[in-house]
């Protein structure tokens, strides 16, 4: 019969038991701490996204960061899409801030009103300190000059504030492709020639900044507006490509992001076929009126240009959450969205405009 060798537990082994035991204890304590940790911080976070209007770096700089005032007073500033909306809005803040400005869009007429108000908000400026630049981008030929008129002006640009855009509505299928030259025409390739001219201006004056009009539509899906995302996409990609390249000439890119704003932006969107406008199409209206103020938009933007922020995203409640879900937790993003974006096609295929 074989022999069954049995062990004897001696003092010794039940020390090392017990031993052994503390180890997982404080193991297992240390997992829970950071579990509870990481909930605390999710929960800030959580209320944080409820609560803010832009992104957490930005918010930082709003509180904490340089005071635009100080930083864009007497410089000079040239600001396209100026005659309403957002511009507009950039137009009248960096007036208060004491500002030398440069205001470029088609509407003279318009121009000319937002020169007037924007002199009676600061007693400071005078008429020199405003020039009226009436310019239309998609003519590329016409930026050289317009810059040339600036500098006998002013004698430089310190920054360029690239504002001028058109948003697009219609289904991605039956949109013309048309629509989308047009829209690139004038969202990306203006934009783009005319940061070029000035950005090399900067390389012989010694810096300067440059900032352009993006959308949160570069962050995540925007429903019956592929074209427009797609040139805001663009966007991204030449001017995150610049700030990589001149990092060391004292040259900085913002690309701010908004999202809804009190404008008429929307209405004046481009349809799906060359020629239609969103207001020619009375049944593709935007559904939501959650939208921030263009004084809101304008100064936020401006905060973060102060603090050279790469990419402030700038707009109310629901889309910060979004964007944070969709940049950095992509999956989860995409899985809600197929839940929720059906339902508000339908809507926005539905409402009437505002």
């Amino acid at each position: 019969m074989p022999q069954v060798a049995l062990r004897t537990f001696t003092l010794g082994d039940c020390c090392a038991t017990k031993k052994e035991m503390m180890d997982w204890a404080s193991f297992g304590f240390g997992i829970l701490s950071v579990v509870i940790l990481f909930l605390f911080v999710d929960l800030i976070i959580i209320i944080f996204l409820l609560w803010t209007d832009c992104d957490f770096v930005t918010l930082l700089a709003e509180k904490f960061g340089k005071n635009p005032a100080t930083v864009y007073k007497r410089k000079v500033v040239w600001l396209t899409g100026a005659s309403s909306g957002i511009g507009e809005a950039l137009a009248k803040q960096l007036a208060k801030y004491g500002a030398k400005i440069v205001l470029s869009a088609r509407r003279e007429d318009e121009l000319d009103r937002v020169k007037r108000e924007c002199l009676e908000l600061n007693s400071g400026l005078t008429e020199q300190d405003i020039l009226v630049l009436p310019l239309d981008m998609v003519n590329l030929a016409s930026h050289d000059q317009a810059l040339e008129t600036i500098l006998n002006n002013f004698g430089k640009v310190d920054v360029l504030i690239n504002n001028a855009g058109r948003y697009q509505k219609g289904d991605w299928h039956e949109t013309d492709v048309a629509v989308d030259k047009d829209l690139f025409e004038l969202n990306v390739f203006s934009v783009v020639n005319m940061s070029r001219l000035v950005v090399n201006h900067f390389l012989q004056t010694g810096g300067g900044q440059v900032a352009v009009m993006s959308s949160v539509a570069a962050k995540i899906p925007n429903p019956l507006s592929g074209s427009y995302s797609a040139s805001k996409h663009a966007l991204h990609g030449y001017f995150s490509t610049l700030r990589t390249e001149t990092y060391d000439k004292n040259i900085h890119a913002t690309v701010i992001c908004p999202g809804p704003v009190q404008t008429r932006f929307f209405t004046e969107a481009f349809a799906d076929k060359p020629g239609l406008t969103v207001e020619s199409r009375p049944l593709m209206g935007e559904v939501s009126e959650n939208r921030m103020t263009p004084e809101r938009c304008a100064y936020l933007a401006l905060v973060a240009m102060a603090n050279r922020i790469n990419e402030p995203w700038l707009s109310k409640l629901p889309l910060i959450p979004l964007v944070y879900a969709n940049v950095y937790f992509a999956v989860i993003a995409d899985f809600i969205a197929k839940f929720f974006t059906p339902n508000i096609i339908r809507r926005m295929k539905t409402t009437q405009q505002p």
